[in-house]
Order: structure tokens, then sequence, then C-alpha cells
């Protein structure tokens, strides 16, 4: 049910501006601040020019009574923190969103070089062209792909909320696979078949 009633902060809640001024300056003080003194003090400095640190007034002290000081500030705090809980919130779903964005591009970009290798091997070609260095490269290039692979999807499952795969990944300061197939002309012809291979498979399940 929807209702025009001002909140307990906001200046229609008071019967006077004078009162609702007065509540306001305790309002916007820090919390481990606040104080009808320091409220006054600073409406002294502030709206009226005055220097030097007096009691609080007397008058302010009846209103901060009347009007019941001590709920609306509670109010007004739990406002606050909603509010900067929701903006906390809009910003991780921003970053999640962002995070997705990254990942799925990246794995785009990533599986590019595989899906060269892939869509080439049928083409005598490319076949004849693997004992040059260019097609060592580009060998050399899908099969650094495939390492990342693992790390790159386990960051989008992150992203999307989902549990880490548990992937062995070899150390590649000692063992550069990717780079010792492509200067190895025997196993770069190796490799090439083993994608041959794999490219094949769903033809032959989809004909069973």
């Amino acid at each position: 049910m929807f209702t025009d009633a001002p909140k307990a902060w906001e200046p229609g809640s008071f019967s006077s501006h004078q009162r609702f001024h007065a509540f306001a300056h305790i309002r916007d003080l820090p919390q481990t601040e606040r104080s009808i003194r320091a409220a006054y003090n600073q409406h002294r400095t502030r709206c009226l020019g005055k220097s030097g640190e007096r009691g609080a007034s007397g008058r302010w002290e009846l209103w901060s009574r009347e009007d019941n000081w001590a709920r609306r500030l509670e109010l007004w705090d739990a406002d606050v923190d909603r509010q900067r809980r929701e903006k906390f919130l809009k910003t991780q779903l921003y970053a999640v969103e962002r995070h997705q964005r990254l990942t799925a591009a990246s794995l785009n970009v990533a599986t590019v070089p595989i899906r060269a290798v892939l869509n080439r091997l049928s083409d005598p070609a490319f076949l004849a062209s693997v004992e040059s260095v260019p097609a060592w490269s580009l060998l050399r290039d899908s099969l650094r792909a495939v390492q990342i692979l693992p790390a790159l999807i386990n960051a989008e499952r992150q992203a999307l909320g989902l549990s880490q795969m548990e992937v062995a990944v070899e150390d590649r300061r000692e063992h550069a696979w990717a780079d010792r197939i492509a200067t190895d002309p025997q196993a770069t012809h190796l490799a090439v078949e083993l994608l041959h291979t794999l490219a094949t498979i769903p033809a032959k399940d989809s004909a069973t």
C-alpha cells in the first residue's frame, strides 16, 4: 500500500522548518560525534556566524524530546545502511556480469587457433603445409590454447556461480609441450593425426 507520508527525517514530518533544521544538524553529524551540544554549536558557527562553543540550547533539548530525535536517527541510519547495501549489491552484480562477458570473450579468442586447425584438417593443402614452420606455429598456438582452457573455464564457472573443476596442470617451466611438439616434425605429424581423429569422431557418431 503506497503512502505519501513524509519519512521521519524529512522536513514534512516536522511541525516547523526550525525544528527540522535543528534535527538536520544532528542527523548529518558522524554517528560517533552526534550530540545536541555538537549539533547546536555547528548551527551557531555555520548558520549564525558565531564563534566559541556553548552548551546546547534549552529549546533544542526540548525539541529533541518532543520530536523524538533518537527514534528519527535510528530510522535515518537504517535507511542509509539499506541504500549502502543496495549499492554494494548492484556493484557486485555489475562485476559478475562484466566477468561473465570477459571470460566468454577470452574463451572465444583462446579457441580461435583450435577451430582454425579443425576446420582445415580436411584440406589436403593444409595437411601438406603442416611440415612447414607456419603450420607448426599454428599447431603450437592451438596447443597453448588447450593448456589455458581449464583456467578460462574455471573463470567462467566462477563468474556464473558454479563450482570449480579440479584440473591437473603441468608445470610449463619444466614441460613446455607445445613448444617441444612444434619444433619436432614427427611429433607435429602425430599431433595432427590426433586432432584429425578427434575431428572425425562426431561424424562417425552421427552416422550411427
